[in-house]
């Protein structure tokens, strides 16, 4: 572990030198244990060589993050949550709920607003209309929930840590 924590320090140390960005050691030391409580060495290292290419200036933490364990965007989620909401109305109610499917917080929202049946009832052109304000509606709900965020922020990193895991132990056979 220490042996990475100075490959990631040296690494760093080369960006910022590159970028012509003066960073104290402490700075460069910080950066580099934060970055290593949350991403693999191997990771890290393959950024900075991106970044060295890539990035205008010296990357913070963030980028780091966004470019090894990006969170969903709003815009996924939201297409995500009303696709599946819509194939659900689509099977008809019976389906869903013989098929055990669970609705999400954010399912359950829109449904608050715009119920199963009138759902059902609609033509093509009227479900595409709806699916766009149901687009708008939970963007905005999700931009205005910092809880929301934070969440989809922690199921990237487990989702990275979970591909590490699954990465390293096909390293190993």
């Amino acid at each position: 572990m220490e042996n990475d924590f100075i490959k990631i320090c040296h690494s760093l140390t080369q960006l910022a030198i590159l970028k012509n960005h003066k960073a104290e050691e402490k700075q460069i030391a910080l950066l580099a244990k934060f970055l290593l409580a949350e991403l693999s060495c191997s990771d890290i290292m393959e950024a900075c060589g991106y970044l060295a290419k890539r990035k205008d200036r010296f990357p913070d933490c963030a980028d780091f993050f966004n470019l090894i364990a990006p969170m969903e965007s709003i815009e996924e989620l939201a297409e995500k949550e009303i696709g599946q909401l819509m194939d659900y109305v689509k099977s008809g109610r019976d389906n869903f709920k013989e098929s055990g499917a669970v609705l999400s917080e954010l399912q359950k929202d829109l449904f608050s607003v715009w119920s199963w049946s009138s759902l059902a009832m609609m033509n093509q052109g009227d479900l595409s209309k709806t699916r766009l304000n149901m687009t708008f509606y939970l963007k905005s709900k999700i931009n205005s929930d910092g809880k929301m965020k934070l969440l989809s922020s922690k199921k990237a990193f487990i989702t990275y840590q979970n591909e590490l895991k699954q990465l390293e132990g096909n390293d190993g056979n």
